[in-house]
């Protein structure tokens, strides 16, 4: 009983570190369609819970800051699945910006998004990481 409680505690601290709903789009010719001309949009391996998981496991609050916050963040997935050009929509400070950066960079390939001839197409995700910082949560050691 106590270890099931040990992991239920654990899974809720990490879950209320960052929740994360990714929005989808496609982006051609320097321009950004949400949901248009995509047969398929791009997947996380594992799906969006697995994502979730990746963030809650590998953000952490850089140290001195428990500011709560919602950090907006697009990066590009190539019709390869990679996931490169990052860029934050939306700020809360300099220090949480950069981790959501950090950890986006980590982030393993992803299956691309599909044309609607099943082509994979190089898009676009934009992800609201949202910062809400509990009592004895891990922080960084950098």
């Amino acid at each position: 009983m106590k270890h099931i409680k040990a992991i239920l505690t654990t899974l809720a601290l990490l879950f209320s570190l960052v929740v994360v709903m990714p929005t989808f789009a496609q982006k051609v010719d320097n321009e950004v369609y949400y949901g248009c001309n995509l047969n398929d949009l791009p997947k996380f391996p594992g799906g969006d819970a697995a994502l979730m998981a990746f963030f809650a496991e590998n953000v952490r609050y850089p140290s001195g800051t428990r500011e709560f916050g919602k950090v907006i963040v697009q990066f590009q997935v190539t019709k390869e699945g990679d996931v490169g050009e990052v860029e934050v929509i939306k700020s809360v400070n300099p220090e949480l910006d950069a981790e959501v950066i950090r950890v986006i960079k980590m982030l393993p390939r992803f299956n691309p998004a599909k044309g609607l001839n099943g082509e994979p197409k190089d898009s676009s995700l934009r992800v609201p990481i949202i910062f809400c910082p509990q009592k004895d949560l891990p922080e960084s050691t950098e």
